[in-house]
């Protein structure tokens, strides 16, 4: 294509095109893998800090301008930006193009807006169209942030204190700086790291020199200072992750929080705890600013749990706070910074001067977040598409570098509104949104609802299922009784009419999260009681944790021996269809005298003309 093709219908199919490119590029693409080149250009632009604007929710007109736009929305509008600005810059080289024989472009791009403002026309778009991380992703993800919080940090905290206890005794004593190096360093080496609750090792081998991956550079080369920084950083990622997606606050307003540089276990003034109306619970409060959409920043409390009063346990977005308070308490004291999440400028080791010793910005945050991402989710096995059909390849084949930070605070606020509707006015005031449209517009867009739609279709055919089952229809498979039994009960077999029936059995739908996952060849009720999966078991993955099948281990001759299994007569044309391939492929194999290797088709043709026998009323 030549740059004299580039006309106004071509350049709106590109802005038309724009959204897609920049939330799914693998759907725009097309099947191929995703580059390291592409990485790289993913990393820069999310912490660009050349094109950074700010975009608020609120604000969807086309005059956006760049001190409105929120923290965690510049890359987005850095990558838009970039892909606008180049058309003008094409533009611009119209005269050299046509010295060189070259023909330029028919027209001035877009009828001569600015870059800006065509950027801030389309930009509203691309936000919203960023959906919310799908569960396949979300929980590795937050068990890996949950583990560093709850277990290894302490490991991480205690290395730190013992590193900087040396380090200023071998200041006090004036030993001279190769000589303190060394020091630090074997204190470093010399540490043994805990065994995590329920494993037989720890969770890693004792410091030395060596080689980490990171995501844009590769291999590289870390002395045992460099590794404690980086324990440091990746406990800093992790809990900034658990407040992005179990508070749901944007990265700015982690970097506003203040902490506290007095050696103490308290939590640190940006916490607050207040009882509930009632005097049961004991309710936290996260104090900060809130900057996007507002002329200037404003305090404002987000809620960061609650427990029993008196009770001792803390909420896990509070453990993070306070894990972010005593991991940079010291560096507090050294430099007098006061922000409770702080990062170190120097580019290794730790610092040796106050002025190393620096808030952090949301750009660095966003960084580092990546690659602990890249280094400690393993999202390799993930599927192409996940239960809802969400597309997976592309936090696969990334290695979770293509999870954006909007997708923590939009997966927070999915999950509560698919948990319950009507608390879309508390989100919305707990995001400190202007009005409950914006949140439901920018925080829960019609990809949220879909997912909620496609759970509510599943909720509605568990519940019609149960209700025949009340009603008396055949049900075959080993969860058959079970399910008899359960719904034996007076309060279902006398209820007063149908519609009071389905409600009860919603009820127990709803208390009991007794979705079933419905196949061709059956009904998978594995809710009802996970330790039986045979698909799981399969893998070693049988627990009360695990409530969704092995789709990849499961096959129709597993799930007809399966403890979670059930049919009836919606499922009869598979397993007709089932009887008469099998009794097929064996008599021809019987033909050619091979019926002792095809016994297993034989098998299997028994097994469905038991439960055709079954289902049709005949004696099995």
């Amino acid at each position: 294509m030549s740059f004299g093709q580039l006309t106004p219908s071509k350049l709106d199919e590109f802005v038309d095109d724009l959204p897609l490119l920049l939330v799914d590029r693998s759907k725009f693409y097309g099947e191929r893998p995703i580059s390291s080149r592409s990485l790289d250009e993913s990393i820069a632009e999310d912490v660009s800090e050349e094109t950074q604007f700010e975009l608020t929710d609120e604000e969807t007109d086309s005059t956006l301008n760049s001190k409105a736009i929120g923290a965690e929305d510049k890359f987005t509008h850095g990558q838009l930006a970039m892909r606008i600005v180049i058309v003008y810059f094409i533009y611009a080289q119209s005269k050299r193009l046509i010295d060189r024989g070259l023909e330029p472009m028919p027209e001035v791009p877009f009828n001569g807006k600015k870059a800006e403002k065509v950027t801030g026309a389309i930009l509203p778009t691309v936000i919203r169209r960023i959906p919310p991380l799908p569960d396949e992703v979300a929980l590795p993800l937050l068990a890996a942030a949950i583990k560093w919080v709850e277990h290894i940090s302490e490991d991480v905290i205690v290395l730190q204190r013992r590193y900087l206890r040396v380090r200023h005794r071998c200041q006090t004593e004036n030993l001279q700086p190769p000589v303190q190096l060394q020091k630090c360093n074997e204190i470093i080496c010399r540490f043994r790291f805990r065994c995590l609750p329920g494993e037989g090792n720890p969770w890693r081998e004792a410091i030395s020199w060596e080689t980490a991956e990171n995501p844009v550079w590769g291999g590289v080369k870390l002395a045992p200072t460099q590794v404690l920084r980086n324990l440091i950083f990746f406990t800093r990622e992790a809990a900034a992750l658990l407040l992005w997606f179990l508070v749901g606050i944007r990265t700015s307003e982690i970097c506003s929080l203040e902490g506290s540089a007095q050696d103490n276990t308290n939590l640190p003034p940006c916490v607050l705890s207040r009882p509930s109306k009632s005097g049961l619970l004991e309710i936290f409060y996260l104090k900060g600013l809130v900057s996007k959409g507002r002329k200037k920043p404003e305090q404002h409390e987000w809620v960061l749990g609650s427990r029993p009063y008196g009770a001792a346990w803390e909420p896990l977005p509070v453990k993070a706070i306070r894990v972010l308070q005593r991991l940079f308490q010291p560096w507090r004291e050294f430099s007098g910074q006061t922000r409770l999440v702080l990062t170190f400028t120097q580019a290794k080791s730790l610092p040796w001067t106050k002025s190393t010793v620096k808030p952090i910005r949301a750009s660095r945050l966003l960084r580092g977040t990546k690659h602990f991402m890249y280094s400690e989710v393993d999202l390799s096995n993930l599927p192409d598409t996940s239960l809802r059909g969400e597309n997976l390849k592309q936090y696969r084949d990334s290695s979770g570098l293509f999870i954006r930070p909007q997708q923590g605070r939009k997966t927070f606020a999915a999950y509560i509104l698919d948990t319950r509707r009507s608390l879309l006015p508390a989100v919305s005031d707990h995001f400190a949104h202007f009005d409950e449209e914006v949140t439901e517009r920018a925080y829960y867009p019609s990809h949220a609802k879909q997912r909620n739609e496609f759970d509510s279709v599943l909720f509605s055919e568990t519940v019609a299922f149960f209700v025949e089952a009340v009603r008396g229809r055949k049900i075959a498979g080993k969860m058959a009784e079970s399910i008899k039994d359960y719904f034996s009960g007076s309060e279902f077999t006398e209820a007063p009419n149908l519609a009071d029936l389905e409600h009860r059995v919603a009820r127990i739908v709803v208390a009991h999260d007794l979705r079933i996952f419905f196949a061709d060849h059956g009904k998978c009720c594995i809710r009802a009681n996970p330790k039986a999966s045979l698909c799981r078991k399969a893998t070693n993955a049988a627990s009360w944790n695990t409530i969704t099948p092995d789709f990849a281990a499961r096959s129709p001759g597993m799930c007809a021996g399966c403890g979670c299994f059930a049919i009836d007569s919606d499922h009869l044309p598979f397993w007709q269809n089932r009887l008469a391939s099998q009794i097929v492929f064996y008599e021809q194999a019987k033909e050619r005298g091979y019926e002792r290797e095809y016994r297993v088709h034989l098998a299997r043709a028994e097994q469905a003309r038991n439960f055709l026998k079954y289902l049709q009323g005949e004696v099995v």
